[in-house]
């Protein structure tokens, strides 16, 4: 089962997530071209969104399938390991150590390669794990999913039953914000602010899960079919400007609202899936195939964005161009390099994995058939 339009905001997620990574270290941006570019950190949120509501397509049509919970699991492990595996863990851990060695001229391990660190991504509970978190640029974002991915078939087979009208669909995800900020402020004593552990554990990112599960049983009670698209149009361009205002819009003394952020930044995403889906020409093959490669391009484009191109645009870009065109320079050339590293990474070691998954499935699911059973 393949939706283009859910490739498609894969490809709008990681554009996002590059912007953030290269507009950040562009100096002298007007403001809210600056707001515009913190808000790329949203792109994570919006890989969530999409995370959840095709995995509830993909639940709701293989449910009855004999070893359904193992076989989700085969799935995701071969969907996300091999590449987070070699690109994210000795990827980083080789580029790292080089780097190191040419920094200080000693051969050693980076401090952050601990054994406590490495276990913690190698079986994905880095999610709760305060110096694990960062072994991997952006590897929050993995350790998250992955935790979700845990819970996930039980949580959507529970909701099947309870999310059966429009007022618990839409209440659903407030509920989950209420109850986990709650429980944050109970225990961390302090608002939530943005890159922290706390921000990027999977108690505060839970509502965005949440949403995009009730756009899942928005979509199955056809709720949606009969609202204009302009509306949608409305919905995204005003929670994402009510998104940017609260997280860096106001004062950074008073900024509290980091686990309102994620939660108005979805509210937004249902409204920009719902356009990409309506409007053909989000379609385009350009923003689907980024899309497709949007997991490999999340794990290869800190690199360059932090390295490589941040060294040029620091020392060639801002020399001879304006901010604006800095920041086209800047993101489009880390766009560019990592697509076609992606393209690489995924025909190499993307796809082949998930095929290593789907045979392993198909081997299991071999080992109950029984010639006598035709038989009788």
């Amino acid at each position: 089962m393949k939706y283009k339009y859910i490739d498609s905001i894969r490809g709008i997620a990681i554009l996002l997530v590059i912007l953030v990574h290269t507009g950040r270290s562009v100096i002298g941006l007007d403001s809210y071209l600056e707001y515009l570019v913190l808000y790329g950190q949203m792109g994570v949120q919006l890989f969530f969104i999409a995370s959840a509501f095709t995995l509830c397509l993909s639940t709701q049509s293989r449910d009855k399938e004999k070893k359904f919970l193992l076989n989700f699991y085969i799935r995701r492990f071969f969907r996300i390991a091999p590449a987070y595996f070699i690109i994210g863990i000795l990827g980083y851990f080789i580029i790292r150590t080089l780097m190191l060695y040419l920094k200080t001229g000693i051969l050693e391990a980076p401090e952050i390669y601990t054994i406590p660190n490495v276990l913690s991504n190698l079986f994905f509970y880095h999610g709760l794990n305060v110096n694990g978190n960062n072994l991997v640029p952006g590897g929050w974002s993995i350790g998250t999913e992955m935790l979700f991915y845990l819970i996930f078939p039980f949580t959507f087979f529970f909701l099947k039953k309870k999310l059966n009208s429009i007022p618990r669909i839409m209440i659903f995800p407030i509920v989950v914000f209420i109850i986990t900020q709650i429980i944050i402020f109970y225990y961390q004593g302090i608002m939530v602010y943005s890159n922290s552990f706390i921000y990027f554990n999977i108690l505060n990112q839970a509502s965005v899960f949440s949403w995009g599960i009730s756009l899942y049983f928005l979509h199955k009670y056809k709720v949606l079919e009969a609202i204009p698209t302009y509306v949608f149009v409305v919905v995204f361009i005003v929670f994402s400007l009510l998104a940017i205002y609260f997280g860096w819009g106001i004062s950074r003394e008073k900024s509290f609202y980091f686990g309102l952020v994620p939660f108005l930044s979805s509210i937004s995403f249902i409204g920009l899936v719902e356009i990409s889906r309506r409007l053909s020409w989000f379609q385009n093959k350009v923003l689907c195939k980024i899309g497709e490669l949007s997991f490999s391009m999340y794990l290869v484009h800190y690199f360059f964005a932090t390295s490589v191109f941040s060294y040029i645009n620091s020392h060639l870009f801002q020399n001879l161009f304006s901010p604006e065109l800095c920041l086209i320079l800047y993101f489009g050339s880390t766009v560019f390099v990592s697509f076609w590293i992606s393209k690489i990474s995924y025909k190499l070691i993307e796809k082949p994995s998930v095929n290593i998954g789907r045979n392993i499935i198909t081997k299991l699911n071999s080992l109950n058939y029984s010639p006598k059973a035709e038989l009788r």
